[in-house]
């Protein structure tokens, strides 16, 4: 047993002494054996079976090709149900038929921790851990995810279904999920009756869709569509090459769809359509009370901050905030929108951050309808110079620092002046 859950046990021995540890094998059988590290169970799942509250499965090294779920619950007073992978514990779904590889509905109190999941090749709707319905507490650590194919491919999924129940207390961290087919859905996904949320340290990369979501106002997930992904925080993450397959192509890295009071920061977001959206897709939908702040979005495709409803039949963004992020040279598609991307939106903040537009590019697009937010203190910078600053401003066009300012009454305190950007590396976002 490595270390790490040796000490691990010894700290929750105490507290669960009548908890049992089950060990499951390659080399294992699951008619003789007894779940003992001497006489370990062939799969996971008969493992599971047998857990109570306050229960750990210790999978050994190797390649389990099964689909698994849990039975039961654990407990805020007998403890968790724990499913932990010793290093080189594989969960592959290449051969066997199903959707999910690990899956829960209406359970409370799982761990998730240091598995591999590959391989989940069905061509419906799969994902490779989802947790459905309602309960409470859940963590997902140190988990790898990679060569989920297929329609609607996700890496990891929360959808509270039970509109009196939210799926609350959630932790999703240090995760990765690469070389994914998520589309039409999204590589990290939280939708519906969610609350309470800690998404931190993942890293996302070679996705055919959106990178990381928060969504609301779905009906088809739950009824009662007010119940939305709220109150949580998104922190240093890493989303890399997050493009749609399907249409023109506008996933974001980072996307909240009608989510409430959730605080995104110290994320890094590249070579993704889009760096950060927030939206609100479904009609009726406002997402609002948004903090987006220190984030790092640099070569994104199209944009780099995008809010707002897309069009008049969707929802609005109302009485979000921007501020202090660095967008550097996020349009270098050949046919890009803007840094600063303002759709159906009001009452928004823009402040105090550092856009850097590439040379003959726009910095701004605002489309009629998304004057009324306060854009203020912001520092832009282009190699081309104030006077050739390209924006648009409803039905207005301009190409200079100050017709923006004085055609939109916006960046009274803001500047045009060189800042210093340097490239995030993926060692130094992954020790964030």
């Amino acid at each position: 047993m490595p270390p790490i859950y040796q000490c691990l046990f010894l700290l929750l021995c105490p507290l669960l002494s009548q908890a049992e540890v089950y060990h499951v094998d390659v080399k294992g059988n699951d008619d003789k054996g007894a779940g003992s590290n001497e006489r370990p169970w062939r799969t996971i799942q008969r493992a599971l079976e047998e857990c109570e509250a306050g229960d750990t499965v210790l999978v050994h090294p190797g390649v389990y090709a099964e689909r698994v779920e849990f039975n039961n619950s654990g407990s805020a007073t007998k403890g968790w149900i724990s499913l932990l992978g010793e290093d080189g514990a594989t969960i592959s779904g290449k051969g066997v038929k199903g959707q999910q590889l690990i899956r829960a509905e209406n359970q409370s109190y799982l761990r998730i921790q240091n598995l591999s999941l590959v391989d989940n090749l069905d061509k419906k709707e799969s994902a490779a851990i989802m947790i459905e319905g309602g309960g409470s507490h859940y963590e997902i650590r140190n988990c790898r995810i990679a060569r989920c194919k297929g329609k609607n491919a996700i890496g990891i999924g929360f959808y509270g279904s039970q509109a009196d129940v939210p799926l609350s207390d959630i932790v999703i961290d240090g995760n990765s999920i690469t070389d994914c087919e998520p589309a039409p859905s999204e590589a990290l996904t939280l939708n519906g009756n969610v609350t309470k949320f800690s998404i931190t340290n993942n890293s996302i990369t070679n996705v055919n869709n959106i990178g990381i979501d928060f969504i609301g106002g779905e009906g088809d997930i739950v009824k009662d569509t007010t119940k939305v992904a709220r109150e949580g925080i998104c922190k240093g993450n890493r989303v890399e090459n997050a493009r749609s397959s399907y249409g023109d192509g506008y996933a974001a890295g980072i996307y909240v769809d009608g989510g409430k009071d959730i605080t995104i920061e110290d994320n890094v977001v590249t070579q993704c359509d889009l760096g950060i959206e927030v939206g609100a897709e479904n009609k009726g939908t406002v997402a609002s009370g948004i903090i987006v702040r220190s984030n790092i979005l640099f070569k994104n495709d199209k944009a780099g901050l995008v809010f707002g409803g897309y069009d008049t039949k969707r929802g609005r963004v109302q009485d979000c905030l921007f501020e202090g992020n660095q967008f550097y040279q996020n349009t270098q598609h050949a046919k890009p929108q803007a840094e600063l991307w303002i759709q159906h939106a009001s009452g928004n903040t823009v402040r105090e951050n550092y856009f850097w537009v590439t040379e003959k590019k726009s910095m701004a697009l605002t489309v009629k309808g998304g004057g009324e937010n306060s854009v203020d203190g912001n520092t832009w910078f282009s190699a081309g110079g104030a006077e050739n600053l390209r924006y648009q401003f409803g039905e207005v066009q301009g190409s200079t620092f100050t017709t923006w300012q004085s055609t939109t009454g916006w960046d009274a305190t803001g500047k045009f002046e060189k800042w210093e950007f340097t490239e995030p590396s993926k060692a130094a976002t992954a020790q964030r």
